[in-house]
């Protein structure tokens, strides 16, 4: 089966800039953000607890549905279900093509459809393979590894610093230093942790540092990861920037993927506040050391 890539990570962190660059790759298509729209489609009528908790169900335990190939009234109800999220209606794609894709597919679990979503979705894009982008599925990835045998996780990690600079563009994100951090220690630990349980065939962590500083090497090494030869298409995003933020519902927050490449566009050490960076070293500078970031206050 070809490799199904997620990009995880948490928030602010450089997801949508390497959507885009994979988005650019004449074989692969990632699509808007899914906001949690796709566990909540495939685990819908399971009890499996909160999609907000990733500890919620044991891992190893795979949702199972009644197995009969769905008809077409069954798509269409779930193709309803689907429309309620507003993220979903920005990808653009025509229902009745859904419903053949589908049917074609046979599909007969809610996995399956969505497998067979992404990749119309690639095909309307005149490519064959599709990805993912959606930041919190790194608190999911075990579960999302069982429902999709073929996932691939590249989970990118940011100097949660910087982190906490950008999330003050935005109007979903902790804003004060103690917050940002412990939102920052969360997704990442859990990333790393779920991450080397699932092993190197399955999950690769990239620097975002690395990627603004190098993004040639960087995205071999994501393709080799992938099973996909390299492009330098992959490096004039552009077309791709301009897709994303279409199906942005807040395209400003993410505005300088209109940028080429640009490293220190977030700089903790000129643009925050002395007693901030103390605040979210003291929360999370053990995380920042152990990943290699310098720490400037004692831990």
């Amino acid at each position: 089966m070809k490799p199904f890539p997620f990009v995880v990570g948490c928030g602010r962190s450089g997801t949508t800039l390497l959507a885009v660059m994979l988005d650019s790759h004449p074989e692969l298509a990632v699509p808007g953000e899914t906001a949690g729209f796709m566990l909540r489609f495939c685990l819908r009528h399971e009890s499996f607890g909160s999609l907000s908790d990733p500890h919620s169900r044991p891992v190893g335990m795979v949702p199972q549905e009644h197995p009969h190939r769905f008809d077409r009234g069954e798509v269409l109800a779930m193709l309803d279900e689907l429309s309620e999220s507003h993220r979903f209606r920005r990808w653009g794609i025509d229902p009745e093509l859904v419903v053949t894709e589908v049917l074609v597919t046979e599909a007969s679990r809610r996995p399956d459809v969505m497998r067979a979503i992404y990749h119309l979705y690639a095909r309307l894009q005149g490519k064959e393979l599709c990805g993912d982008k959606t930041p919190d599925h790194v608190l999911h990835m075990p579960r999302l590894a069982e429902l999709f045998p073929e996932a691939r996780f590249v989970h990118l990690i940011r100097d949660g610093r910087d982190v906490a600079l950008a999330m003050r563009d935005t109007s979903w994100a902790p804003k004060t230093a103690n917050e940002a951090a412990s939102y920052w220690i969360q997704r990442v630990e859990q990333g790393r942790e779920d991450g080397s349980r699932l092993g190197s065939e399955r999950y690769l962590e990239v620097r975002y540092e690395d990627l603004v500083l190098s993004p040639g090497p960087v995205l071999h090494r994501v393709c080799t990861f992938l099973g996909i030869a390299f492009h330098p298409a992959m490096l004039d995003y552009t077309s791709a920037a301009d897709r994303q933020l279409q199906m942005s519902p807040a395209p400003e927050e993410d505005a300088s993927l209109r940028r080429s490449v640009t490293p220190g566009l977030r700089d903790w050490r000129t643009q925050m506040e002395p007693e901030d960076v103390a605040e979210f070293e003291r929360v999370a500078g053990n995380l920042l050391f152990e990943l290699g970031y310098p720490v400037t206050t004692g831990i």
